[in-house]
């Protein structure tokens, strides 16, 4: 058996001339306090033969928006480039997949695993009064069988912008 392991990090980008880091804020919780890189852990890849493995793994993080602006926003997220290990192997982003869930007042258009992807996706639509909002992802990672072993990392971009 192979092993992996992938590491996600996460950066936040607050964008559009009309909205300022001080107006609005994106915070990010993982399910490890005080760290903000999503840590699938090591999986144990099916050889090309096809052995058993447990090749897939879960996290969940929660995102909060505090907007003083009370204009309507949106989130978004995108893949920053490919995921690959130490030796350029790479995995596929169809391997990483997502959905969101729990929001209070908005709309989350990505209900359903969807694979997340290197152009912007919009993962949460505020309601039309920009009101402070948090919701969850879960990010669901399989990993192919044949792929080679190494740490495999990647990295996730949120963004924040006015809907006009």
């Amino acid at each position: 058996m192979k092993r992996l392991i992938l590491l996600i990090g996460i950066l936040v980008v607050i964008s559009k001339l009309e909205l300022y880091a001080q107006d609005v804020s994106l915070k990010i919780e993982t399910e490890r306090k005080g760290i903000t890189n999503l840590d699938f852990g090591s999986l144990r890849v099916a050889s090309i033969e096809g052995d058993p493995s447990d090749n897939s793994s879960v996290q969940v993080i929660k995102l909060s928006i505090t907007n003083k602006t009370k204009r309507r926003y949106k989130v978004t997220q995108r893949l920053s480039g490919r995921i690959l290990n130490e030796r350029n192997s790479e995995i596929g982003i169809q391997n990483l997949a997502f959905f969101a869930f729990g929001a209070e007042t908005g709309i989350l258009p990505v209900q359903q695993s969807t694979p997340i992807n290197q152009e912007e996706q919009i993962i949460f639509i505020s309601d039309r009064d920009g009101e402070d909002d948090s919701f969850q992802i879960q990010y669901n990672l399989t990993a192919p069988s044949g792929v080679n072993a190494g740490v495999y990392r990647g990295n996730i971009i949120y963004s924040v912008s006015v809907i006009d």
